[in-house]
């Protein structure tokens, strides 16, 4: 349970792959992680080791401890091979590969043969995929969901940033307004008290008594 206990990955940005150098299997995987590639959302490294006869016992444990080794900050670890002959898949039941793949620091996705086919690798991974096309399916549809949760939570964002734009400028729009009444009625009432003062002036000098009549 060592390897199953390890948060299994929400999101995939870089992987290593161990897959046997010659592989329908892996074709099929590159094919697609090629594309994910090439739209700048993965990027992956690939380990070769031999996947039957008594070399896979250990190539596929020493695979494990180079990208161990190479100290890169994998998601996950990707473990693929095509289908085939029974006898061929039986050799990952192999103490020293289940062993590998148990004690990885990096949760491992299996996809191994066809749906039929199960091995102890299986059991012990941290997500039991199946093939190698549903493994880089199983990470590319979590690398677009995340994709598109992140465009709607931007367009989210985006229209909250507008909606409150959209209220910061009618609040200003108000407050100037209301600065232009309040200006207006201060100029209205100096206008008024400067026209109290110049009629006050005015009646203060002869001309206004001389105009009811009265002469030097």
């Amino acid at each position: 349970g060592k390897n199953k206990k390890l948060p299994t990955p929400t999101d995939f940005f870089r992987l290593a792959i161990v897959a046997p150098d010659t592989s329908a299997g892996l074709e099929d995987f590159l094919r697609e992680a090629e594309m994910l590639k090439l739209a700048g959302l993965l990027d992956f490294d690939l380990f070769i080791s031999p996947f039957e006869g008594v070399n896979a016992a250990k190539g596929i444990p020493a695979a494990f401890e180079k990208l161990v080794a190479s100290n890169q900050p994998y998601d996950a670890v990707c473990v693929v091979r095509g289908g085939g002959a029974t006898s061929g898949i039986a050799w990952l039941n192999q103490d020293s590969i289940v062993r590998a793949v148990c004690q990885c620091p990096f949760p491992v996705l299996s996809g191994i043969g066809h749906e039929r086919d199960q091995t102890l690798v299986d059991e012990v991974a941290n997500v039991m995929c199946g093939t190698p096309s549903k493994t880089i399916g199983y990470v590319a549809t979590l690398i677009v969901q995340n994709a598109q949760s992140a465009a709607q939570s931007w367009a989210s964002f985006q229209q909250g940033v507008d909606q409150r734009l959209g209220m910061a400028h009618q609040r200003l729009d108000e407050q100037l307004t209301m600065v232009a009444d309040v200006s207006q009625a201060i100029v209205d009432r100096a206008k008024t008290v400067v026209d109290g003062w110049v009629r006050e002036a005015v009646g203060l000098g002869p001309l206004s008594t001389l105009a009811r009549g009265y002469a030097v």
